[in-house]
């Protein structure tokens, strides 16, 4: 990054930040594994960026760009973006780019993730920050944050997804 901003000033370019070079690298469609590897780089210790990275890859996996959509049957309304975000939620995150979820790029998206944890889900943030945070307390930050409320949480394949990618981020 520093020698991408060096030569960027030397040749009178736009200089070049830390979110252009993951958007460049992930692209707008990554894989589960780079989505984590993406929100460390943006602060999430491996456990939390893991989890967040297997409900990501659960709710849209990782497609945030997906025309919106609407299930009906589940009362939620019009669906969007990284986390399937509806509602208030969704309207805000039009709102802050002032574009729909398809034309809003997955570092941006993640952004407005990161945002809404820190001041609209703070417990949420606190355990997905905490580098020791257990399992237990990882399923209660996903679904405070979340919001989808399961029944049988032995059944649920996003933690399957989080425990599969948190031992492949540990291990490399």
């Amino acid at each position: 990054l520093a020698l991408l901003q060096q030569q960027s000033a030397a040749y009178g370019l736009p200089v070049v930040t830390g979110r252009e070079v993951m958007r460049a690298r992930i692209g707008d469609s990554p894989n589960a594994y780079q989505g984590a590897q993406t929100l460390m780089e943006m602060g999430l210790p491996v456990r939390g960026a893991a989890w967040l990275s297997a409900s990501i890859q659960h709710e849209s996996g990782w497609a945030g760009q997906r025309p919106q959509w609407d299930l009906g049957w589940d009362g939620a309304g019009t669906n969007g973006g990284l986390l399937s975000w509806n509602r208030g939620r969704l309207a805000r995150l039009e709102a802050r780019y002032g574009k729909k979820t398809t034309q809003i790029s997955t570092i941006q998206q993640l952004d407005f993730l990161m945002d809404e944890l820190r001041f609209s889900y703070p417990e949420a943030y606190r355990i997905f920050m905490n580098p020791q945070a257990t399992d237990r307390q990882l399923i209660r930050a996903s679904k405070i944050y979340i919001g989808y409320n399961d029944t049988d949480i032995s059944q649920e394949p996003r933690y399957d997804t989080a425990r599969t990618l948190t031992s492949q981020l540990e291990n490399k």
